[in-house]
């Protein structure tokens, strides 16, 4: 996955590149004016590793090439006799292939832990979060609404006649309509909110610092751009929607899906395709009692 713009930490890549080139340059100022029998090529090698992982494979072979450089120079003092030059070209384009090597296996390494955590967080059908994803998400925003008192709301989606696509034309298509209302959620949704499939037909949302009210427009159009597409495409099925809002923080983010899953479960009963948005408040605590 490589970093063109931006660093793993937010800082322009260009910046992590110029940095370490510098480094390079104040590293090779110093292999140049030292002894030869002292090498310096840990620490280049430490540049390297450091720009390769901020900002990325291109930017890292960059610092190689200038690093490989710097050492040849540093190591002969900017001249060497004509015998000893050979030695010493064949030990120079040895260090800049083993830092390339080492810039390349490092990128390949770097991509395969992000690659292994973003697994982790997403469900690999639909492409949007998994239920672990959505806990901690909606944790940190309950951790939100005890700080300043906001509401949120949850909202717990059902794909009515899912099994019914999977029986008629196949699990692959079911998992194609998976991965078209998941993109569809998430584009739909703000950057502050989250989407997740939470297994099997199931999704939801997390709505953050939203009332019941704002919940339930925000849902609705959403099911409103849904019901184009599948008439477009012809996907014969429905949304059941349950939408708690809460009104102040449940107690932990598996009771807060739990509210949302039963208003899902109570829209079932009104029949398919139906939506119905409740709120939660809890209970005041009795005066004297223990928190």
């Amino acid at each position: 996955m490589e970093r063109d713009s931006k660093g793993r930490d937010g800082t322009p890549a260009a910046l992590w590149t110029v940095a370490g080139l510098l480094a390079v340059v104040v590293l090779g100022a110093f292999d140049y004016a030292v002894d030869a029998r002292f090498s310096f090529l840990l620490l280049y090698l430490g540049s390297l590793l450091i720009v390769a992982d901020r900002a990325g494979r291109r930017a890292g072979a960059l610092v190689a090439v200038a690093g490989a450089t710097a050492w040849s120079l540093g190591q002969t003092g900017g001249a060497a006799p004509p015998p000893a030059m050979l030695f010493h070209a064949w030990n120079s384009l040895t260090v800049l292939v083993l830092l390339l090597v080492i810039n390349y296996l490092f990128a390949r390494w770097r991509d395969a832990v992000a690659q292994e955590y973003a697994h982790s967080w997403t469900d690999p059908v639909s492409g949007v979060g998994n239920t672990r994803y959505f806990l901690r998400m909606v944790e940190s925003e309950i951790g939100r609404a005890r700080r300043h008192g906001r509401p949120f709301a949850i909202a717990h989606i059902d794909v009515d006649q899912l099994q019914g696509v999977n029986d008629r034309v196949g699990r692959l298509a079911g998992d194609t309509l998976l991965g078209l209302l998941g993109r569809t959620l998430g584009r739909g949704i703000r950057q502050s909110d989250a989407v997740a499939r939470l297994g099997g037909d199931e999704f939801a949302l997390l709505l953050s610092e939203t009332d019941a009210e704002g919940a339930e427009a925000a849902v609705r159009r959403l099911l409103t751009t849904l019901a184009g597409i599948f008439e477009h495409d012809g996907w014969s099925v429905t949304l059941t929607i349950g939408v708690m809002a809460f009104a102040t923080p449940p107690a932990s983010a598996e009771e807060a899906v739990r509210l949302a899953e039963q208003q899902m479960w109570a829209a079932k009963k009104d029949g398919r395709g139906s939506l119905k948005v409740a709120t939660w408040q809890a209970a005041p605590t009795a005066p004297g009692a223990a928190p």
